[in-house]
């Protein structure tokens, strides 16, 4: 379910119906929750390939463009 959630989210934001902050907000949510739960390799596997990225962007090292590039490419090696 979280691995879905999140997938939505990367989704909504690639598409554009999310700003990027709003995405971030929202990752922090799901992000603390995928954490406090064991068995949800999938999830934790879109959590570590996004967080990192996120990290960049939020600090000015990456461009909003490279940042979406990142998600699409979590998005196509942690399919559910």
């Amino acid at each position: 379910m979280l691995a879905q959630q999140l997938r939505e989210l990367i989704e909504s934001y690639i598409a554009g119906t999310v700003s990027v902050s709003d995405f971030s907000e929202r990752f922090a949510s799901l992000y603390f929750a995928v954490r406090q739960q064991s068995g949800e390799a999938t999830a934790a596997g879109l959590c570590s390939a996004v967080v990192g990225p996120l990290a960049e962007y939020s600090r000015g090292h990456r461009a909003e463009s490279s940042f979406r590039l990142e998600l699409e490419k979590a998005l196509y090696q942690h399919s559910v």
